[in-house]
């Protein structure tokens, strides 16, 4: 077992022991709040209580209040669950990111004038095949040059004079930024225009 299935298993192990753990606990809560409600209901009907009226109206909404907090509780933990599935191929998408880098420095690093090259084509090919897997999975990489400089996409490693493009825009591109879903996993690492 590789170090990603290992990873993705211990996270569906962490789902699976939430889920029980949240069950457990919303059967507890609910088996305590309706004893008790039954308890100073009981109570108040048969009029052996020295509590007041208010006494069961304390309990109902102690009730509600602890219901409706366990509730946001579920939801949180139903969203947590599901972004721990929706990102689980993250990790090995960083890794893979690299392998996919080297690819494209190997094509671009061929002469362009070179004459049919059956290696260059099997290469290509294989990069092709990285595009199809990362599509199908929700990975897709951007473009930065010519667009302006974001942070929340783009790393700067550095800025240059230009008088061909606006102030804080990318002109160079050194490693290709990628999305996986609505996340950045990688910033792409540029050049910007002073």
């Amino acid at each position: 077992m590789t170090a990603s299935n290992r990873k993705k298993s211990d996270n569906i192990k962490r789902i699976m022991k939430k889920k029980s753990r949240l069950k457990r606990d919303e059967h507890l809560i609910h088996k305590m709040l309706k004893e008790d409600l039954i308890t100073a209901i009981d109570k108040h009907q048969a009029g052996t209580s020295g509590e007041e009226p208010s006494e069961v109206e304390n309990y109902k909404e102690k009730y509600v209040r602890l219901l409706a907090e366990f509730e946001n509780y579920r939801r949180r933990t139903s969203r947590e669950k599901e972004d721990l599935i929706k990102y689980s191929l993250e990790d090995f998408i960083k890794e893979l990111i690299p392998t996919i880098d080297n690819l494209d420095r190997t094509i671009s690093s061929i002469l362009p004038n070179t004459k049919k090259d059956p290696i260059l084509d099997g290469i290509k090919l294989v990069r092709d095949n990285f595009d199809r897997i990362l599509k199908n999975n929700d990975v897709e990489s951007f473009s930065s040059i010519g667009n302006p400089f974001d942070p929340d996409l783009h790393d700067a490693l550095m800025s240059q004079d230009s008088d061909e493009h606006d102030s804080q825009t990318v002109i160079q591109e050194f490693e290709r930024g990628y999305k996986y879903h609505d996340r950045i996993i990688r910033h792409a690492k540029v050049i910007v225009a002073k």
